[in-house]
């Protein structure tokens, strides 16, 4: 591992980032070798993801089941960072038809009490005064009062809040949550790519969704993604999955080792002898489904196949 992240490092771009997926057994000391490596100011997030939704099963000894592992991020240098998640319209409306379109509530008053920040607003429609800390000035409010932006609470229990326009927001992103969620092993999905094999020959390998949500966090829709533990392939499946999707020009490396499989293996029985024979497989089995469901897509679904040599 440690070599390989060293490499890793030298070939990410200047706003690149990593991504590197472990348990809880290993992640300490991974997090203590990638602050070395790549430095602890490029420490972008520590994710989680579930691969379980409940603690179903023969209860461990300890009364506690693991439901989640890690995927570390680190970046390049202090100014990558990943895309974010697409603003939606989740929450917003618009009951009054205001011109400027669907908005929300959002707090005005201020989490730190401060004295300068510490003054009353008045409802121009009751004559009725607010008093509080507020997380603009006096003369900011008093101008979103006259715009409208204000609404004021029918009692004097309640506080007033601003409506914030969708429309107005500069930024059409917003950031994701170090949580990923539950990847479901037995979605539609999953189901699918375990049709892909005929049969469970890689026990272990990452949810498709997973690796999705990773490349696109990560890359524009014309970048290289390298896998330098590609196991199953789920990354290339991802990437070709996406450009089909989107119209994306993503590009994949891959590199496995030829290990070889477990002769009492599923995968052994099904004829793959080592590791990489699994990853080829997948890979265009993956394409063929690929160009079933998008028969219309451009994107490039071939690969190639080098072989490394001692130097």
């Amino acid at each position: 591992m440690y070599p390989r992240l060293y490499i890793a490092r030298d070939l990410l771009k200047e706003d690149g980032v990593i991504f590197i997926s472990i348990d809880d057994n290993e992640v300490a000391q991974l997090k203590l070798l990638c602050d070395e490596v790549f430095g602890e100011g490029n420490f972008v997030s520590e994710f989680i993801w579930d691969k379980k939704n409940s603690a179903k099963g023969v209860p461990p000894r300890n009364m506690v089941v693991d439901i989640h592992e890690y995927v570390l991020c680190y970046s390049r240098n202090t100014d990558a960072k990943l895309i974010g998640e697409l603003r939606t319209k989740d929450g917003f409306a618009n009951p009054d038809n205001d011109i400027r379109g669907e908005w929300r509530l959002s707090n005005i008053k201020s989490t730190l009490e401060r004295v300068q920040d510490k003054f009353s607003i008045t409802d121009p429609n009751t004559g009725r005064k607010f008093e509080n800390y507020w997380a603009f000035s006096k003369n900011s409010l008093e101008k979103m009062i006259k715009e409208g932006r204000i609404i004021f609470p029918k009692n004097d229990d309640g506080l007033p809040k601003q409506k914030e326009f969708f429309n107005e927001f500069d930024n059409p992103y917003i950031p994701i949550k170090s949580h990923l969620g539950w990847f479901d092993p037995q979605s539609k999905t999953e189901k699918n790519v375990e049709k892909l094999m005929g049969q469970k020959v890689f026990l272990y390998r990452k949810p498709l969704e997973l690796m999705k949500k990773l490349v696109i966090q990560s890359v524009k829709n014309n970048e290289i993604i390298l896998d330098f533990f590609s196991g199953s392939g789920t990354t290339a499946h991802a990437v070709m999955q996406l450009n089909a999707e989107d119209g994306g020009n993503r590009q994949f490396i891959l590199v496995q080792l030829p290990e070889k499989t477990d002769e009492k293996s599923e995968a052994f029985k099904a004829g793959y002898k080592t590791i990489f024979d699994i990853t080829k497989a997948r890979i265009e089995k993956s394409a063929v489904k690929i160009r079933q469901d998008f028969p219309d897509t451009q994107c490039d679904l071939g690969f190639k196949i080098f072989k490394a040599i001692n130097t």
